[in-house]
């Protein structure tokens, strides 16, 4: 699935994005999840967001930064709940975390990454494309990124 790109850096491409969402896109429905609403949570996550949005047939929107709370709490009133947070990969769970813990509505949201590094405890995500075995000096390159 994702080969060697160079020494501690691996490639995800474009085959890889279409069976992680296919994955990903089973688990929705295997859970009966619905969804408002697709947020990317930076630019990185805005293709698999993009994707994830048009096969649900929902909105789309991207978060700025870790730090745009209020922009998701304004989300939320229209939105109401039902919220599925999307990024490409959960490498430590720290990046969900504190933008979990900074909204303090847990119970709207539903997180979605690509990669889930099956090494790390502070956060597991509700669906995920492929789990990997991520060492601390591996890199995951996107086939979109220059």
């Amino acid at each position: 699935m994702i080969s060697e790109f160079f020494k501690n850096q691996k490639f995800y491409g474009y085959e890889d994005l279409i069976i992680g969402i296919s994955n990903i896109m089973q688990q929705i429905k295997d859970s009966n999840a619905e969804f408002n609403c697709v947020v990317g949570i930076d630019k990185n996550s805005m293709i698999p967001a993009v994707v994830v949005s048009n096969n649900l047939d929902v909105p789309c929107f991207l978060m700025e930064g870790k730090d745009d709370h209020l922009w998701m709490i304004d989300r939320i009133s229209l939105f109401q709940n039902n919220i599925l947070l999307v990024d490409t990969l959960s490498r430590t769970g720290v990046k969900f975390n504190d933008i979990l813990n900074g909204i303090n509505m847990h119970n709207y949201f539903r997180s979605l990454v690509l990669i889930n590094n099956i090494n790390q405890e502070k956060f597991k995500p509700n669906f995920y494309g492929i789990q990997k075995d991520l060492k601390k000096d591996d890199w995951v390159k996107f086939w979109w990124e220059s």
